[in-house]
């Protein structure tokens, strides 16, 4: 499967172990000595339309990527209670 950085920076991202959604990749990062693909970058959430700042941007190192669906990218990142996920889009259950 090809995929362009267009490709790659629509697709949403799920933690492996819980199944959660952490966002949508928003910038990937590239070593510029090597050119090669260092991290995901996903922004933080905006707090009052962006007046308020954003929360912290979550890093997804590429070690951290188990694989490229379709629709989605699977990482095995841990995620926790501390560390606030990126963006929720979809209820929880």
């Amino acid at each position: 499967m090809m995929l362009t950085l267009r490709d790659i920076c629509r697709r949403s991202v799920v933690n492996l172990e819980k199944g959660v959604i952490i966002g949508t990749v928003d910038d990937v990062l590239f070593d510029e000595k090597t050119s090669q693909i260092e991290a995901l970058l996903i922004y933080g959430r905006t707090r009052l339309f962006g007046l308020l700042g954003r929360d912290s941007d979550v890093r997804i190192p590429w070690t951290e990527i188990v694989s490229f669906g379709r629709d989605v990218i699977m990482v095995s990142t841990p995620v926790t209670e501390d560390k606030p996920l990126a963006r929720r889009r979809f209820l929880e259950l």
